[in-house]
Formats: structure tokens, sequence, C-alpha cells
């Protein structure tokens, strides 16, 4: 059976971990973390975004802390998580500098390594882990340089995103990862990638948009769709 871990809504506010932020869901709809399964609400904004692109097999592909892919049919969103996205080199770089520094936002170490083959299967092998707990196991009894550990991390980072984007004619991607040039020349090399910026969305400011949809939809008590959402059908 598993576990799936996620937030829980409450009237109208989720509490997610530590942190409890306001939403307009309330009791209307399940809101359930994007690592381990949809949040309606992002999939409703794109499938008005990505049939406005004019592209019939495009897919959204936002990669933040973690990696979430949106594809449109004309009955169905699915929306799903690849693996970690940002979480591993925030965590690494945290290590690494003793938490003066929480990222390789631009790529500036990854850009001067390259994979390392054995770290990139174990990575592959176990995608989820997002902890230092999990990294000092990857990198266990391996003597990594740190810019070479960065290449390795964006390499992961591509790769899994590319197979669930696989198929697709073009992927709009969108997220802080769009701000890490290593990471966006990685996914280049696997998939036919475009900004959304192109598309009448700023890459930082999508989770803004989606959010301001969300509370348009529930001021108004606006039905968005009735697509199928990741097997379940759509409330919002």
């Amino acid at each position: 059976m598993g576990v799936t871990p996620g937030s829980v809504a409450v009237g109208d506010f989720v509490v997610d971990g530590s942190t409890v932020v306001l939403t307009p869901l309330g009791p209307r709809a399940p809101d359930v973390d994007l690592v381990c399964a949809p949040d309606p609400v992002p999939c409703t904004f794109d499938v008005l975004w990505l049939r406005a692109s004019g592209h019939a097999n495009a897919v959204a592909l936002d990669v933040d802390e973690f990696v979430r892919v949106t594809r449109v049919s004309h009955d169905r969103c699915s929306v799903h998580s690849t693996g970690t996205g940002t979480v591993l080199a925030n965590v690494a770089m945290s290590v690494l500098t003793n938490g003066r520094r929480t990222g390789d936002l631009r790529g500036e170490f990854a850009s001067r390594g390259h994979v390392d083959d054995t770290l990139l299967a174990r990575l592959l092998a176990d995608r989820w882990g997002h902890d230092r707990a999990y990294l000092d196991s990857v990198t266990n009894g391996l003597v990594v340089r740190a810019e070479h550990l960065f290449a390795t991390l964006v390499e992961f980072t591509a790769r899994t995103a590319a197979q669930g984007c696989a198929g697709a004619d073009i992927v709009i991607a969108a997220g802080s990862g769009m701000r890490d040039p290593a990471l966006v020349r990685a996914l280049t090399r696997h998939v036919p990638l475009r900004m959304s910026d192109e598309f009448g969305v700023p890459t930082g400011h999508k989770r803004g948009y989606a959010a301001a949809l969300h509370g348009f939809l529930t001021r108004t008590a606006t039905t968005a769709t009735g697509l199928s959402v990741g097997g379940h059908r759509a409330r919002t």
C-alpha cells in the first residue's frame, strides 16, 4: 500500500509540516503535496495555458525543489512529479559552505564540473531522497569534487525530468530552476525546451499566476475544469 505524505486541508488553511499557508481550497478539494500527487489548482492553470499555447503535444515542466510535469489531453490532465529538482543542490551547498550559501542558482559550480557516472547511477536508483542523510548515503565511499557533485546533480534532474516529458513536441519550463544556466543547458540536451516567458508567463512567477487564478475561482465559486486529474476527478 505504501504511505503518501502530504498536506491536510483544515478550513481555509493548509497545514504542511511546520508551515501554514492560506489557501482558498477550504473543504472543496484535496490539496496533496506535489512531491507525491497532483494539486488540481496548478493543473487548472496548465489546462488553460497549454491549450492557449497553440501546441497540441506540449507539456509544462516546473522545476523548483521538486520537478512537476503536466500533460493535457482533451479529457484528462495528468500531473506527476519526476523526482528532485534543486533541493539536493541546496542541501549540498548549505553543507559545503556551513550555511553561508543555500544553492548554486547561477550554476557557477556545475558549469565547471563534469558528471560522475557512479554518483549519477546511485541517484537514478533512488530519485526521491531530498535531505542530507540521503546525500551522505549516495556519496558514501566516493571522493567527488564540489563542481563535479553539482554537475552530477544537474544532470540527474535533467534526466529524470526528461523521462517525464518523453514524447512531447515542446516542453515549456518555469520555476526557480530556470535561473540555473547549467540546468537549462542540461535540459536542452534532453528535451525540446522553451521558456515560459515566451508564452506570456515569467518563469519565476508561474505559481503566483496559479494562486491568483485559484483565488478568483474560489471567490466567484466557479468550476474551472471537469477533467480527470491524475486519476481523480478535479473539483476546483
